[in-house]
């Protein structure tokens, strides 16, 4: 089965992150923040918000939505019918991959049960 992150499971339009900010449960960590609501379509969509506060090269903010996008896209179909937001935090820079995405993986983890 081809597994890709197609634009079905992306947070795309600005109503669309207003929903998830409105009613989300918070499951913070020191490398981001995710925000979760439930939503109607039955699989999960995914929304990054990298502002240049965490780093001032676009060649890390986008290390980073690569290493979430490809753990969301392994794992969404453990998590459901949520939107999920990731927020990254300050300080991003000086984290490695690893760290990056062992962080994620419990925050999915967490998120799946």
């Amino acid at each position: 089965m081809k597994e890709i992150y197609s634009r079905e499971y992306r947070l795309t339009k600005p109503q669309e992150f207003q929903f998830v900010f409105q009613k989300a449960r918070k499951i913070p960590s020191r490398e981001h923040t995710i925000l979760v609501r439930e939503n109607d379509l039955g699989h999960p969509r995914l929304g990054l918000i990298v502002s240049k506060k965490c780093s001032k090269l676009a060649v890390e903010r986008n290390r980073f939505k690569r290493i979430v996008r490809e753990r969301f896209r392994r794992e969404k179909d453990r998590i459901g019918g949520y939107d999920v937001l990731v927020i990254a935090r300050p300080g991003l820079a000086k984290k490695d991959n690893r760290r990056l995405d062992s962080a994620l993986e419990r925050l999915w983890t967490t998120l799946a049960t």
